[in-house]
């Protein structure tokens, strides 16, 4: 089902509207979009990694049978720009730093951010189980050894001193430091292009309902 088919129509005229020349244009202003109940929704989607050489409605020929489906797609993962909010090839990519910043080398030289780190310099336990010491320093959140970012034990942080040394209740410390890391703009560009990668994908399962929802909406 093509999508702007379904939009309604409405008289319009660039002329005096006494000449009554009217003609029946597309009411483009029209507004739907997908609802986050149903993006969020892990039981109707499943995950697609993007390939060079995919577009919209590629994918939805292979996956809906249909091309025109592509806004399914689109309305699924909120792009509203089909060029940059989908993964480009490696000749685009190439293409975006030559437009932004003159050339690829130039992009590689140029600052794009620099990144705050707070990385363990040493620590000290007093209890065996060491996964247990997740800290916070602020802005920031510390793994110690591998384990997970996030706290699953109650070991309250009773002191940060100037030094960035945490010390926990059981006696225990950590001696942070804060690195920072220079992000070119040419690294920034391929790690917003990878973000675009994976998407999601209704099941076909539910298309017809949905195009049925879309008509619905918008003849009313």
């Amino acid at each position: 089902m093509k999508y702007f088919e379904q939009f309604p129509n409405f008289l319009y005229t660039f002329d005096d509207p006494s000449l009554n020349n009217f003609q029946q244009v597309t009411d483009i202003f029209t507004r739907v979009r997908m609802l986050d109940s149903v993006i969020n929704n892990i039981s109707v989607y499943y995950t697609y990694d993007v390939n060079d050489g995919d577009t919209p409605d590629g994918i939805a020929s292979k996956y809906y049978n249909d091309p025109d489906r592509s806004w399914i797609i689109l309305f699924t993962n909120k792009i509203i720009d089909p060029y940059f909010q989908w993964p480009l090839d490696q000749n685009a990519l190439e293409q975006v730093m030559i437009n932004n910043y003159g050339s690829v080398a130039n992009a590689q030289i140029t600052t794009d951010h620099i990144e705050k780190q707070t990385v363990v310099i040493s620590t000290k336990y007093q209890s065996s189980n060491i996964q247990t010491y997740v800290c916070s320093i602020p802005n920031t959140v510390v793994s110690i050894d591998g384990s997970s970012i996030l706290p699953t034990v109650n070991t309250p942080v009773i002191h940060v001193g100037s030094n960035n040394i945490v010390t926990f209740s059981d006696g225990s410390s950590v001696d942070t430091s804060v690195v920072l890391t220079w992000v070119s703009a040419y690294d920034q560009i391929i790690q917003n292009n990878e973000a675009n990668r994976t998407i999601k994908l209704i099941q076909p399962g539910y298309v017809q309902q949905i195009e049925t929802e879309l008509q619905n909406l918008l003849n009313q």
